[in-house]
């Protein structure tokens, strides 16, 4: 049905980094978007301990989580120039390997700063169109109101 499959090829096109490590948490395989995120070649990550790529302030964490039988995890990783690269970590034991996933924050907090930023302007604009007392931006005078929620005013008597 399905012709044939090609692992490798799949997780080279997944916009995930997936990392596999062994039973020391040694990265066996790392995917495109794994070596991208780190800005390193297969020759610089593979062997190496996966703790090593891990900022020093996430280490212990890290280690803790890859002593349990899955985890999900914030932790930041380090590029080949130790810049930090905020992720979300997702391990899980098979077979006396790790499989593990790191999502890029980054993309997160972007779309977050643009949601409060179309919120604020979204409220702005809200009370721009109802006045600053809440009421109607056309009031009638002495400040008499139509029906709640059709808009109108009534006229002052």
């Amino acid at each position: 049905m399905f012709g044939t499959f090609d692992p490798l090829a799949l997780s080279n096109a997944a916009p995930t980094a997936l990392f596999v490590l062994d039973a020391q948490r040694s990265v066996v395989f790392a995917n495109r978007a794994a070596l991208s995120m780190l800005a390193l070649l297969p020759s610089q990550l593979v062997a190496t301990p996966f703790l090593e790529h891990v900022a020093e302030t996430h280490r212990e964490l890290v280690a803790e989580a890859l002593g349990t039988p899955a985890f999900r995890l914030e932790a930041t990783l380090l590029d080949h120039d130790g810049h930090r690269v905020a992720t979300f970590l997702r391990g899980e034991q098979a077979g006396g390997r790790w499989c593990v996933s790191a999502e890029d924050r980054a993309l997160e907090l972007e779309l977050r700063a643009q949601l409060a930023t179309a919120r604020e302007a979204t409220e702005f604009q809200l009370a721009r169109a109802v006045g600053r007392d809440g009421g109607p931006k056309h009031a009638a005078p002495g400040g008499a109101r139509g029906p709640r929620g059709t808009g109108t005013s009534w006229p002052a008597a």
